[in-house]
């Protein structure tokens, strides 16, 4: 099935804010950036190039999503704050954070612990 067009979005979006800070930190333009530290024509030929990557990426996201609901698996301020993403919160967001957690440490570990 098609996926939503916000979720590809969301995690282009994340990518590209994390190349533009770098970028930023070399004193270049994103296009520059592209071209001459990572080898692609342009930022847009990096995006076509990486179109698979952020399918399989949104897949992820929605799956773990989803399984977070269907068991009320959540993310507490403690797990955050402890967390090694915790310095993330301020570039990225709460929200981001907890994504990354779930996706990385609780889903997983429900998985296992419950698996036959």
């Amino acid at each position: 099935g098609n996926l939503p067009e916000e979720v590809l979005k969301f995690v282009e979006d994340i990518e590209m804010e994390y190349y533009e800070l770098y970028a930023d930190a070399y004193g270049m333009d994103i296009d520059s950036f592209f071209e001459q530290l990572m080898g692609y024509e342009s930022k847009e030929a990096y995006l076509e190039a990486q179109e698979d990557n952020y399918k399989l990426e949104a897949k992820i996201i929605l799956a773990v999503q989803a399984i977070a609901e269907l068991e009320g698996l959540k993310v507490t301020q403690e797990e955050m704050e402890s967390s090694e993403y915790a310095e993330y919160v301020e570039i990225y967001g709460q929200g981001f954070v907890k994504r990354l957690i779930l996706q990385n440490s609780v889903v997983p570990n429900f998985i296992l612990e419950n698996a036959a």
